[in-house]
């Protein structure tokens, strides 16, 4: 059976989430999502545009709104987190992670865990990190600095993500 161990500090749980949080294609969605938003509220407040200039105010206005409010959701996020997390609270510190046949194990200085393989949703990589999505919305962060090599880190998510495919087909 395959296995990793790693230690998670806050700061990998930060970057982490910023990583995920931030990437391109979610940022840009959210991003435009708001700017609708906000361009909706400055015309109920300002009224419909008269000229192609009031307009054009009105998208700028609404774009540097949501920029601003997107960044800021996304600075409180990181910041509680980083306030709610302890010492000694299983998230924080040493996680060993197996893969067996009846799905992955965790084991951490607080509990052992045991999802099954249709209990994991997805399994996602970024450069620096991986995240196992579970079924209930909550998933696992693996560094992959954990990993001796980019082959070995490739090979254990990649077995990870058939496992889980494999059952989910069943």
């Amino acid at each position: 059976m395959q296995s990793v161990r790693t230690t998670l500090t806050k700061r990998d749980i930060a970057r982490a989430l910023f990583a995920r949080l931030a990437r391109p294609k979610e940022f840009i969605k959210a991003w435009a999502l708001w700017t609708v938003v906000f361009g909706i509220f400055l015309v109920f407040i300002q009224g419909a545009p008269h000229s192609l200039v009031d307009l054009l105010v009105i998208l700028i206005s609404a774009s540097i709104s949501a920029l601003i409010s997107v960044g800021a959701s996304l600075a409180f996020v990181l910041m509680r987190v980083q306030r709610k997390l302890k010492d000694g609270d299983g998230i924080l510190g040493d996680h060993e992670y197996e893969i067996t046949d009846e799905g992955l194990r965790e084991r951490t200085s607080v509990n052992e865990t045991l999802v099954s393989w249709r209990g994991i949703k997805s399994v996602v990589r970024l450069k620096r990190f991986a995240f196992i999505e579970l079924v209930n919305g909550s998933f696992h962060i693996i560094p992959a600095s954990s990993f001796k090599s980019s082959e070995e880190h490739a090979c254990f998510l990649n077995e990870v993500q058939r496992c889980a495919s494999r059952e989910q087909n069943i």
